[in-house]
C-alpha cells in the first residue's frame, strides 16, 4: 500500500466508524419509528466499518518499515494529533490513535447490544475520528506529495550522472583516434616530405635516366627540357582534413541523435513523474471531501429533523455548522473534478480505468452504469436534497451505503493509478536507460566497424607508399 492511498483510507475508515457510531446512538435515542431502518442498516454495518479498520491497522504496521521516505513513519508514529475527551487533552499519534479507535469502537458495539453505558466511548469516536484528524491526514497528504515532487530532483540527478557516463564513452572513442591521427598525419607528412627530398636531391640522375630511356625504347631524339628544379622546402599536405571531418561527423551524428532520443524520454519521464503525484494527490483528497459530504449531509439531515447529532459534545468539541460547511465541501468537490479532467493525466492512465470511470463501471450498484464519475455525480445531487429535506425516507440510509461504496470505490481506483502509473514511468526509465546503453554501444561500434577499418586502411596504404619509396635512388 502506498503511503498517500493509506492516509485517504485512514481518514475514510475512521469517519465511517464515527459517523455510524453517532447515528446509532442519535437514533437509538431520539428516533422513531421512521427511524427503525436507518438505525437497523447502521447497526447492521458498523461491525464491518470496525473489521475494515481492523485489517488497515494490520496493513500500517506492516507497512511501515518501506514508509521511509517523506517522513512517512513519522506521520504515523510521532504525537502530532489533539487527543479530544471528557477528562484532558494531549497529543497523541495516527498509529495510536486507529487502535484506540478500533478499541472504543469495539466497546461500543459490546455495551450497544448488552444495554450498558457507552457515554465514553461515543463521545472518543464522535471527537476524534473527525475534524481534527481529517485535518491532518489531508495535511500530510499535501506533505508527501510535495515531497514525492522533490524526488525528481534525485531522478535528475541520475540521468545526469547516465548523461555524463554517455559523454565519458564518447569521449573515449575520440580519445582513442586522436593520438593515432596525430601520429599518422605526422607520418604522412614526413613521408611526403622524404619524397619531395629525394626528388630534389636525385633530380638530374632521374631527368638524366628519362631521356635515356626516351631515346632508346621510343627511338626519340634527344628532348631538350628545360624543367625548373623543384624545391626542397618543407610543405603543408594539409592530410589532416581527412581525419578531422571524420571525427567531428562521428561526435556530431552520435551526439545529436542520442540528446534527441534522449531529450524526448527525459521530457515525457520527468512530466509523468509530476503527473503522478498531483493525480493521486486529488483522487485521495477527493476521497476525503466524499467523507466530509457523507458526515455534513448526514449531521444536516439530522438537524432538520431535530434528531441531535453532536449536542451532546459541542461543549467539548469546536462543530461547525452543518450547512455552511457542506457548501464549502461541495465547493471544494467541484474544483476537484475540474483538476482531475485534465488531459495531461491521460497518458499515465489505464484504459481500463479510462472505460469504469467515465463510461461502465460494474461495480455493485446501478449508479455506475455510465462510470463512476458520472455516478459520483448523481450521488451528490441526492446529497443535495438529504441535506436540506424535511423528511427521512428509507432512502437516505440507501442513499449513505452508496455513498460509502463510492467513497471505498475511488480508494480502489486510486490504488490502480498508482500501480499503473508506476509501470508506466518504469518503463520510461527503462527506455532511457536503454538509450544510453545502444548510445554507449554504437560509439563504440561505429569506431570499431568504421573509424578503425578506416585507420587501418591508411596505415597499410603508407606503408606501400613507404615500400615505393625505397625503389627509389639515394644520393648516396
Amino acid at each position: 500500500m502506498d503511503l498517500p492511498i493509506a492516509l485517504g483510507n485512514v481518514d475514510s475508515k475512521l469517519q465511517h466508524v464515527s459517523l455510524t457510531a453517532r447515528m446509532m446512538w442519535s437514533l437509538s435515542h431520539y428516533g422513531g419509528p421512521d427511524t427503525a431502518y436507518a438505525l437497523y442498516i447502521a447497526y447492521l454495518y458498523f461491525p464491518s466499518h470496525l473489521d475494515i479498520l481492523k485489517n488497515l491497522y494490520l496493513n500500517i504496521t506492516s507497512s511501515l518499515v518501506d514508509w521511509n521516505y517523506c517522513s512517512g513513519q513519522s506521520i504515523f508514529i510521532d504525537d502530532n494529533i489533539k487527543l479530544w475527551s471528557s477528562s484532558a487533552e494531549r497529543k497523541i499519534n495516527l498509529l495510536d490513535l486507529i487502535s484506540k479507535s478500533i478499541q472504543s469502537g469495539s466497546d461500543f458495539i459490546k455495551k450497544y447490544n448488552n444495554s450498558e453505558n457507552y457515554k465514553n466511548e461515543i463521545t472518543f469516536l464522535a471527537l476524534n475520528n473527525f475534524g481534527e484528524v481529517t485535518r491532518y491526514c489531508n495535511n500530510s497528504l499535501y506533505q508527501v506529495i510535495d515531497c514525492q515532487k522533490s524526488m525528481m530532483l534525485d531522478f535528475k540527478t541520475e540521468v545526469y550522472i547516465l548523461l555524463i557516463l554517455g559523454v565519458g564513452v564518447l569521449a573515449l572513442c575520440i580519445c582513442a583516434m586522436v593520438p593515432f591521427c596525430y601520429s599518422t598525419i605526422n607520418y604522412e607528412d614526413e613521408l611526403w616530405n622524404n619524397l619531395r627530398k629525394k626528388a630534389y636531391e636525385n633530380y638530374s640522375e632521374l631527368k638524366q635516366n628519362l631521356l635515356e630511356r626516351i631515346k632508346r625504347v621510343h627511338c626519340q631524339p634527344e628532348i631538350l627540357v628545360n624543367h625548373r628544379k623543384p624545391s626542397n622546402n618543407k610543405a603543408n599536405f594539409k592530410s589532416y582534413y581527412k581525419y578531422v571531418w571524420r571525427i567531428s561527423i562521428y561526435f556530431i551524428a552520435v551526439t545529436a541523435f542520442s540528446i534527441a532520443n534522449i531529450a524526448f524520454l527525459y521530457e515525457k519521464c520527468t512530466d509523468y513523474l509530476s503527473y503522478r503525484p498531483d493525480i493521486m494527490k486529488e483522487m485521495i483528497n477527493r476521497q476525503i471531501l466524499q467523507n466530509s459530504i457523507m458526515t455534513w449531509t448526514t449531521l444536516s439531515q439530522f438537524e432538520t429533523l431535530g434528531i441531535p447529532l453532536v449536542d451532546e459534545f459541542v461543549n467539548l468539541y469546536p462543530y461547525m455548522n452543518s450547512s455552511s460547511e457542506f457548501q464549502k465541501v461541495l465547493s471544494l468537490i467541484e474544483q476537484s473534478k475540474v483538476n482531475l479532467r485534465n488531459p495531461k493525466y491521460l497518458p499515465i492512465l489505464s484504459d481500463s480505468f479510462k472505460n469504469v470511470f467515465y463510461k461502465k463501471d460494474s461495480y455493485y450498484i446501478d449508479y455506475f452504469n455510465y462510470g463512476t464519475s458520472p455516478g459520483e455525480e448523481l450521488l451528490l445531487r441526492e446529497s443535495y436534497f438529504y441535506a436540506y429535506s424535511n423528511l427521512f425516507p428509507d432512502l437516505w440510509i440507501d442513499w449513505l451505503i452508496d455513498f460509502s461504496i463510492l467513497n471505498t470505490r475511488y480508494g480502489e481506483l486510486a490504488n490502480e493509478i498508482d500501480q499503473h502509473s508506476q509501470s508506466v514511468i518504469e518503463a520510461q526509465v527503462n527506455a532511457i536507460v536503454a538509450t544510453f546503453v545502444f548510445f554507449a554501444a554504437s560509439s563504440i561500434a561505429i569506431y570499431f566497424l568504421l573509424y578503425f577499418a578506416f585507420f587501418k586502411k591508411e596505415k597499410e596504404c603508407l606503408g606501400r607508399i613507404s615500400s615505393i619509396m625505397k625503389l627509389m635512388p639515394n644520393k648516396n
